[in-house]
C-alpha cells in the first residue's frame, strides 16, 4: 500500500512540474511576442520619419539591391527588382554550388523570406538551377 501512494505523489509532481512548465513556456513566448510586436513599432517608425542613418541607408540600398522592400517604403521599381536578380546571380556565378543558406549571409538586410522568394523565382525563370541539398539547396548558374 506505501509503494501504491509513494506512486501517485510521483505521478502527482511530475503533472504537476509538467503544467508549470507549460506555464513558463507560454509566459515566456507571450514576452517574445510583445518585444518582437515592439522592435516592429520602433522600425516603423524610424522608416516612416524618413530619418535614416547611414547605417540604415545602406540596409535599405541592399534590400532593395536584391528587390526586397523596406517596412513602409514604397515597392520597389522593376529595374531595382532586376538588380537584385543580378546581385544574386553575380553571388551565384562568383561561388556556384553555393548553399542557399549560406547566401542568407551574404545578404543580411534582406530578408531571409525575401531572398528565398528571389531564388525561387529567379529559379522558376531558369536564370539559376537549385539541387536540394540537405535541407536547403545548392544553386548553380542555369
Amino acid at each position: 500500500m506505501l509503494w501504491f501512494i509513494l506512486l501517485l505523489i510521483v505521478l502527482g509532481g511530475g503533472f504537476y512540474g509538467y503544467y508549470k512548465l507549460r506555464e513558463i513556456e507560454g509566459q515566456i513566448r507571450a514576452e517574445q511576442a510583445r518585444e518582437k510586436e515592439q522592435a516592429q513599432r520602433a522600425q516603423k517608425r524610424e522608416t516612416g520619419e524618413g530619418s535614416a542613418t547611414p547605417k540604415d541607408q545602406k540596409g535599405a540600398a541592399t534590400r532593395q539591391e536584391i528587390g526586397g522592400k523596406d517596412a513602409g517604403a514604397v515597392s520597389p521599381e522593376p529595374s531595382s527588382e532586376a538588380a537584385g536578380e543580378s546581385a544574386v546571380l553575380r553571388a551565384v556565378q562568383s561561388q556556384p554550388g553555393i548553399v542557399q543558406s549560406d547566401l542568407y549571409a551574404q545578404f543580411p538586410a534582406a530578408g531571409k523570406k525575401q531572398l528565398q522568394q528571389q531564388i525561387k523565382q529567379m529559379a522558376d525563370a531558369g536564370h539559376i538551377k537549385r539541387v536540394s541539398h540537405r535541407s536547403s539547396y545548392r544553386l548553380y548558374p542555369a
